[in-house]
């Protein structure tokens, strides 16, 4: 596939979620009747490790406009962010509020210069390709919510959409390098 230049910093190699760790992130929460509890049990984690990014999820969620997107929200933000603790673990460094910031305005710069310079050219494209098993993953749940019954509105998916590339920017940043972590079952 062909990228077109933009304003992104590319994933750095030792921060790429794998399909393996999606996998079992999704296979963990969606087990029995629990999916709420594990969520619930992962947004208090990100409120102890990633104070700054569990004010954006909750800022997020709060503007969504009907409960399904609430709901759709939540899951898609939490396993993002489940799959990124899963896969690294301390390697995975706080993110501020000044972080949050600086990859906002990266966005906004990238989509920008995409728009002015190339055609068909979009940040999702650049982050696809840094993180693919979490894109993959979260474009077939969008499309999933399409072909249900309950449907996320133009207005909210591009809300959520804009919320989860930016979630993607700033743990693809935070994660240190270092040597691959062993995998291990998703913390309870």
């Amino acid at each position: 596939m062909w990228m077109s230049i933009g304003a992104l910093r590319p994933v750095p190699p030792y921060a790429v979620v794998s399909d393996a760790t999606v996998a079992q992130v999704l296979k963990h929460i969606t087990r029995g009747t629990v999916l709420r509890s594990e969520l619930d049990s992962a947004f208090r984690r990100l409120e102890l490790r990633q104070p700054a990014l569990a004010e954006l999820v909750a800022d997020e969620l709060a503007e969504l406009p009907q409960s399904e997107d609430q709901a759709l929200g939540y899951f898609l933000l939490l396993v993002v962010y489940m799959a990124f603790d899963q896969a690294f673990g301390d390697r995975l460094q706080t993110v501020g509020p000044g972080g949050l910031h600086e990859a906002l305005e990266e966005l906004l710069t990238d989509s920008e210069v995409r728009e002015a310079c190339a055609t068909d050219s979009y940040s999702e494209d650049a982050l696809a390709a840094g993180q693919p098993a979490l894109m993959r993953m979260i474009q077939h749940e969008l499309s999933r919510s399409d072909s249900g019954q309950a449907t996320i509105s133009d207005q909210a998916r591009t809300s959520l959409s804009q919320a989860l590339l930016l979630e993607l920017m700033v743990l693809s940043e935070a994660v240190a390098e270092g040597a691959p972590r062993v995998s291990r079952s998703p913390s309870p």
